[in-house]
């Protein structure tokens, strides 16, 4: 299937128009599995909308489901393991706990550790260097 824009203006119709179309080509083609991709808080109410709308009352080859779950599913079909991921707040408290810990041989930011914000910088610099693989030197 070509990429195909639904444009217009607000309550035109055009989810609804993507829906009957997804929900008619998975009628026509039984043994191919579909995915409509939504935002995280939007896949339940849209799992029953596509129910409602589906002829048979069911959506067995149609999968409605957010980024998360995607990627956990794309993890488990390529036989990726993936570890426990630390959340910002628990990289926000290593951070400090280890800045605490060396304070006194920071020189230049021993006296920032306590304002507002800086340690959530610092987290986010890291974050930053690690993305786009930064080494130490």
């Amino acid at each position: 299937m070509a990429l195909q824009f639904v444009l217009g203006s607000s309550g035109v119709g055009k989810s609804y128009t993507v829906y009957k179309q997804m929900i008619e080509e998975a009628v026509q083609n039984p043994k191919d599995n579909y995915i409509l991709l939504v935002p995280e808080q939007f896949s339940l109410a849209l799992q029953r909308k596509m129910v409602l709308l589906h002829p048979n009352t069911g959506t067995m080859n149609i999968d409605v489901i957010g980024f998360n779950r995607l990627a956990y599913r794309l993890f488990d079909e390529q036989n990726i393991k993936i570890g426990p991921v630390l959340e910002d707040f628990g990289k926000t408290m290593l951070v400090r706990q280890v800045a605490e810990q060396i304070k006194d041989e920071l020189s230049v930011y021993s006296n920032c550790l306590d304002k507002p914000g800086f340690i959530d910088e610092v987290k986010s610099l890291m974050s930053e260097m690690y993305q786009y693989d930064v080494d130490k030197d």
